[in-house]
């Protein structure tokens, strides 16, 4: 019998013999340069897509590799497994051929040994040319941007995770399953129609399965498209487990074509197919609790909303006043001391119901500092006082409570759940995460229900609830937090906030931001962004007093209209690409405006291509020149009603539906109204509208067509419309902006269509 020692030598000689043969290989070669054009060119494609489109719009930022890496990821990973097939499918036709087959049976060495050295090899040469395709995009991007090139390199957390994480296992995964065919089938043009065609099977199937099952299908750790640079996405247990799960697959594979390999090594059939149930059963139990886990999931979020619509026609409390001290741990807990001012309605109350995050634990409950007994179960947290509360009544509740805020339980009544949609529905490019808590960036959205909310969570149940706020806040040294109102700075890492006005929906967003800042009629104005996101700042430098200038205006007018603007402070926030932008309910309305903050995704105007127009000497027929045009140009950016996180939309909301909302049959419909006619006080009137002004995340709720990505693109590249001019430098010549749009007929301008458009599933 072989000693260990003696096996790993075998297995360590193949494994170099194998990659000697398949380097000579002419197909290799032929596969390694599809590999680097395809997926060059699908970089530099969309790299001038989001170029030549993102100086006027938001939305255009789908199109950007740098984030969107996550989603190709998936075609490159599908190429180079395709590739793969053509070496490994030959597995014994090879050495016949070649002549060397009775050479090799006469050795001395296990079938194992000999299977899993060629494997080690063909895996090795998939792997080394990705690894370089990789790369080198990675250095188009770096050298293209310090040239001037409008490229960025892509996400290097994301990049490297796909790397080692998502690539590998699933090629030696493939590998195996070739491996395994090639040695039943023993025909090459068998073995390679039913490996493409489990390919396309596994293709097809991850294009219509759920979205809540991906973790168990899915061959990337990232399910939802986007990468990040502020909250870089990073495995969870369960995408460690599935990848355990795979090599424990591939193992079996591996004993089992070794039991089936025409080739004679002394070793038993019977027992070796025994060998690799073992590693088949554990991979199969360890995705098997994938897909449990995943359900599990999915039936806690039905029995959330079952209890809150059960729920629902219970009396709620008012909340008059909220004093409430954050400490935030990030990653790993949230602790809240809160001091609310309830207020019974207009009926006797026998208990007090609120909305609470299931992921947060009640520690003490006081009712006038009378410990009060409590039920926190399915997210509704009821009080029950020792005596019913008249109508009328004030209490002071005081709470205790810690964790980690679970983002499933957010937007529980949407309409359009992503979770119970296909992969490749397009309402997932609007994100995911119903709030963040990690290590790096902290967003508690409202919808969270991270503090206590009257009534069960449900669009429109807390419809008139805006207490007054004074919040404090913890952060670690060196972060900025973003709230309703201004930043006072009481000490390092700790903050208040006293918004003044009633605030209707509190959000909280933190993370080690650089910040920008002016004062503006007494009101604070603030742009929060990531460290490395500042260079578009640098285009509007020059423009500062006139951005000013226009921002009084608007102040000015606001309170010539007498609704003046109600908070102390105003802040833009950058958050991160995968944060869900729109919320429950039947309308999915826009999340991205919020009482004293307006949400930015990353991708949208911190990596815009504003400086695609950059010449003065193009714009002198322009009023003002290239100055007035830039302020022009940031604030139609800015004011585009499809954008989620629309400027002139959340201006409108804090002077207008933040501040009053309407109750009972009609509601909404009445809401709209106040805010359309808000947004036509401030809009200007030189400047087009966009059809229509109402954002709903309805309009992205369709399924692409399969391999609509890869047609679109082929489609663009043809297309003797397309332009590259987009990638000359920053300097160079362009048409001008304002000869391109603003003196263009209307007629025949079309203000509905969005890049968006061009990313498909």
């Amino acid at each position: 019998m072989p000693s260990p020692r003696s096996g790993l030598l075998d297995w360590y000689a193949v494994a170099l013999a194998e990659l000697r043969t398949v380097r000579r290989l002419a197909r290799t070669w032929v596969f390694l340069a599809l590999g680097i054009t395809v997926v060059g060119m699908a970089h530099w494609y969309y790299s001038y897509l989001h170029a030549t489109s993102s100086s006027f719009s938001l939305n255009s930022g789908n199109a950007l590799p740098r984030f969107t890496t996550a989603y190709f990821n998936s075609y490159v990973l599908w190429f180079f497994m395709a590739a793969m097939v053509f070496l490994a499918f030959d597995l014994r036709h090879r050495d016949q051929r070649e002549r060397v087959a009775e050479t090799i049976d006469s050795r001395p060495l296990s079938n194992i040994a000999l299977l899993a050295g060629r494997l080690c090899a063909v895996v090795l040469a998939i792997c080394l040319p990705l690894f370089g395709v990789l790369l080198l995009t990675q250095a188009m991007g770096t050298i293209g941007r310090a040239v001037g090139w409008w490229v960025d390199p892509i996400e290097p957390v994301a990049t490297f995770v796909f790397f080692f994480l998502d690539a590998i296992p699933a090629l030696i995964l493939w590998c195996a399953i070739v491996f395994a065919l090639a040695a039943g089938l023993r025909n090459r043009l068998a073995v390679a129609v039913a490996a493409l065609a489990l390919l396309g099977i596994h293709m097809w199937s991850l294009a219509h399965v759920p979205g809540y099952l991906l973790p168990a299908m899915s061959l990337l750790y990232i399910h939802d498209n986007w990468a990040s640079d502020l909250a870089p996405r990073l495995p969870d247990l369960l995408t460690l487990l599935h990848r355990i799960s795979m090599l424990m697959l591939a193992a079996a594979f591996a004993v089992w074509t070794a039991a089936f390999y025409p080739r004679s090594d002394g070793g038993s059939r019977n027992a070796r197919v025994l060998i690799g149930i073992l590693p088949a059963a554990l991979g199969v139990l360890g995705i098997g609790t994938i897909v449990l886990s995943c359900i599990d999931g999915i039936h806690l979020r039905d029995a959330w909303l079952a209890a809150h619509r059960a729920a629902a026609s219970e009396p709620a409390p008012r909340i008059e006043h909220l004093a409430a001290h954050v400490a935030i741990d990030p990653g790993d807990d949230l602790r809240l001391d809160l001091e609310m001012q309830v207020q019974a309605p207009e009926q006797d109350l026998t208990s007090l119901l609120f909305s609470f995050n299931p992921g947060l634990e009640v520690a003490e409950l006081r009712l006038d500092d009378i410990e009060t007994p409590f039920e926190h179960q399915h997210g509704l947290l009821t009080v029950r006082p020792p005596t019913p509360l008249a109508s009328g009544t004030q209490v002071r509740l005081t709470l205790r409570a810690s964790g980690v805020p679970d983002p499933d339980f957010a937007y529980l009544d949407s309409v359009v759940d992503w979770r119970r949609e296909s992969n490749r529905n397009a309402i997932l490019w609007l994100g995911t995460a119903g709030g963040i808590f990690e290590e790096r960036y902290v967003a508690l959205m409202p919808g969270l229900r991270w503090l206590p909310v009257p009534g069960a969570n449900l669009d429109g149940a807390s419809r008139g609830h805006s207490p007054t706020v004074e919040l404090t806040v913890d952060v670690p040294e060196g972060w900025l937090v973003a709230a309703p109102g201004r930043r006072e700075t009481l000490e390092a890492g700790r903050y208040r906030f006293r918004p003044g006005a009633g605030v209707p929906k509190l959000g909280l967003f933190a993370a080690r931001f650089e910040r920008r800042a002016m004062e503006v009629e007494g009101t604070e104005l603030e742009l929060l962004l990531h460290p490395s996101h500042l260079r578009n700042l640098d285009y509007y430098a020059n423009v500062t007093e006139r951005l000013r200038s226009r921002l009084v205006q608007i102040f000015r007018d606001a309170d010539e209209f007498g609704i003046p603007y109600p908070y102390t402070g105003f802040s833009v926030v950058e958050v991160p690409a995968h944060l869900r932008e729109y919320g429950g309910g039947h309308w999915l309305d826009t999340r991205m405006a919020l009482p004293g903050i307006l949400l930015m995704k990353e991708h949208g105007f911190p990596y815009a291509n504003v400086w695609l127009y950059n010449d003065p000497s193009q714009y002198a027929s322009y009023p003002g020149g290239l100055d007035a045009l830039k302020i022009w140009w940031l604030e139609w950016m800015f004011s585009n009603d499809f954008t989620s996180g629309s400027a002139l939309r959340a201006w409108s909301r804090n002077l207008v539906s933040f501040q009053t909302a309407a109750d009972g049959a009609g509601a909404s419909a009445l809401d709209y109204v106040s805010e359309e006619l808000g947004r036509e006080l401030f809009r200007d009137p030189t400047r087009f509208r966009t059809r229509p002004t109402i954002y709903t995340a309805h309009f992205m709720d369709s399924d692409a067509g399969f391999g609509a990505t890869v047609v679109q693109m082929i489609d663009g590249l043809t297309s003797e419309q397309s332009s590259w001019a987009g990638f000359r430098s920053f300097q160079g010549a362009q048409p001008s902006v304002w000869e391109r749009t603003l003196d263009a007929p209307l007629a025949e301008m079309d203000f509905e269509r969005e890049p968006r458009q061009a990313i498909g599933a």
